[in-house]
């Protein structure tokens, strides 16, 4: 069904049958399986749209799967009490910009130059992203974060070795007894 070429008919009766064929026999043989999103839609709405536009193909798992990750990037943006309001908050939003498209996740956009202001264009420029240093470091401070980590490996190092000789001495008492 990944395909953007037409079903015909009758192969989309076949697969409205298969799916709902393959939803019994999942609840039958795991009845305490809850049913997931995608498993939802492949049973309750892919045969309709299927019946509606003659192919799934560029509305399949792959399409789910991006909508889901935009939803997750922007979870924050859509809070309710559950994830299904949530979602719904997120669904409600689309419909008010009247298009489901990325722009509406934009957040953080960066707008171009102004009109007539220098731009960095040479690969020197300092204004340019791979340019620009990272946050600035003294020397003591970055010598105290080495330090501090052999500290902490160290101390990893000898309570794995404290763990295995407890071990070692709990298993040596049940094999005496």
């Amino acid at each position: 069904m990944n395909r953007a070429a037409e079903v015909h008919a009758s192969g989309a009766r076949e697969f409205r049958a298969n799916a709902q064929l393959f939803a019994r026999h999942l609840k039958r043989s795991f009845p305490w399986v809850n049913i997931s999103p995608k498993l939802h839609i492949l049973m309750y709405h892919a045969p309709d749209f299927l019946d509606l536009f003659g192919s799934i193909g560029l509305y399949g798992e792959q399409s789910i799967e991006a909508w889901h990750g935009f939803f997750t990037q922007n979870a924050a943006k859509y809070a309710a009490e559950t994830e299904v309001g949530a979602c719904a908050n997120f669904v409600r939003a689309l419909a008010v910009a009247r298009e489901a498209s990325d722009a509406n996740f934009s957040t953080d956009a960066r707008t171009p130059a102004a009109e007539g202001e220098r731009t960095a264009k040479k690969a020197g420029d300092r204004r340019r992203r791979e340019n620009k240093g990272g946050p600035v470091e003294c020397e003591s401070t970055r010598e105290k974060a080495i330090q501090d980590g052999r500290k902490w490996a160290q101390n990893v190092f000898e309570e794995g070795g404290r763990t295995v000789e407890v071990f070692l001495a709990r298993l040596a008492a049940r094999v005496d007894r």
